[in-house]
């Protein structure tokens, strides 16, 4: 054995085949059969002795049952319990090998999804900076032209008597920039509604084949309302309790949220520490107005609710054009002159739209 070559060697001997199992220098090999057609697959299957099919074979053409039988008691006891343990294992390494197969398609399947969902995380990415970017750039549009607008009415006020005709000018722009605030944040809360569809919808989808247990997170219903599941009735629908009242719906009518979707980052800013009392007397519009953004910007990053501006009490100027700007940003929940021991009109407080 020490010296011997490489040699193959074909046989039905089943002692051989218990050889390879016992000899650390020999390993059984098998050519694939299909028996379903009768025919060979050209595959060689390393490590599993093959079997004689002569006898199925003979079977299957029709030869006499006693020519058959016959054959099987030549064989001898041992040779087809043998034969009967190969095709177990046979039948096993087809099972396994269809197992894997499936596992592959799954992983593929799995894989595409991924790749189809983090497409879709940066479509909807892009989407969401571009609308924001160009919100924001037709917002400071606006607000210099305002501006512009804003000063020249005062300037006329200033100018002489006040007339009907002032009066319905500043009327006609005061409700101008109403008009403006509502468009915007109807703008706003129809983005956010779609983003928000957008992302059920995902959830939904990737939840299809989720199974239902109890005390599961769920949407429910065609509005999405969270609930969590109570139990599973006898009729196949589930009980959901929605805060403190429990409902009954269709198994179809329930999607559960993906908790795969959360992403962790780090965030840094640069924000400025907020002032919370901005003293802005001495100071022309333009700067006022720049001042102003600064602090809601501060107070939004660092988690700041509320503020007051010092403008003073003078022509109004200032007020008038400060109230008018904060009347225009989408997050400022109210403002209002102080309390009479605090400043009065010469002071306002803010709120923002923070929770």
């Amino acid at each position: 054995m020490k010296k011997a070559a490489l040699t193959l060697v074909t046989s039905h001997h089943g002692v051989l085949k218990q050889f390879a199992y016992a000899s650390e220098n020999v390993l059984n090999a098998s050519m694939e059969f299909d028996e379903n057609t009768l025919e060979p697959t050209f595959r060689v299957i390393s490590g599993l002795p093959g079997e004689s099919h002569a006898i199925d074979t003979a079977r299957r053409m029709h030869l006499p049952k006693s020519v058959t039988s016959a054959a099987r008691t030549y064989l001898g006891k041992e040779a087809v319990r043998i034969s009967s343990i190969i095709k177990n294992l046979e039948l096993k390494r087809r099972e396994v090998e269809r197992e894997e197969s499936e596992i592959r398609e799954k992983l593929k399947e799995t894989n595409a999804l991924l790749i189809s969902l983090k497409q879709k995380e940066r479509h909807l990415q892009a989407e969401e900076n571009n609308l924001e970017k160009r919100y924001l750039k037709e917002f400071k549009s606006y607000v210099s032209e305002s501006r512009k607008e804003l000063e020249n009415l005062v300037r006329e006020l200033r100018e002489g008597e006040i007339t009907r005709e002032k009066n319905l000018k500043v009327k006609a722009f005061i409700e101008k920039q109403e008009n403006e605030k509502m468009r915007r944040e109807n703008v706003l809360e129809d983005h956010e509604r779609i983003l928000d569809e957008q992302n059920l919808d995902e959830m939904a989808n990737d939840s299809e084949n989720v199974e239902l247990k109890v005390g599961m997170t769920v949407f429910c219903g065609p509005n999405k309302r969270e609930g969590t599941v109570v139990r599973k009735e006898k009729d196949g629908r589930w009980q959901v309790a929605i805060g403190p009242i429990r409902f009954t719906f269709k198994e179809n009518e329930l999607s559960v949220p993906s908790v795969e979707r959360k992403v962790s980052s780090a965030v840094y800013y640069s924000a400025p520490q907020p002032k919370l009392n901005l003293d802005l007397r001495g100071y022309r519009l333009e700067e006022a107005l720049e001042a102003v953004d600064t602090e809601i910007e501060a107070c939004c990053v660092h988690g700041i609710r509320s503020f007051s501006i010092i403008h003073g009490y003078g022509d109004g100027i200032l007020s008038t054009g400060i109230h008018t700007h904060l009347n225009l940003n989408p997050l400022i929940e109210a403002f209002s002159f102080a309390h009479p021991d605090d400043g009065g009109q010469g002071k306002t407080y803010v709120t923002l739209k923070i929770r």
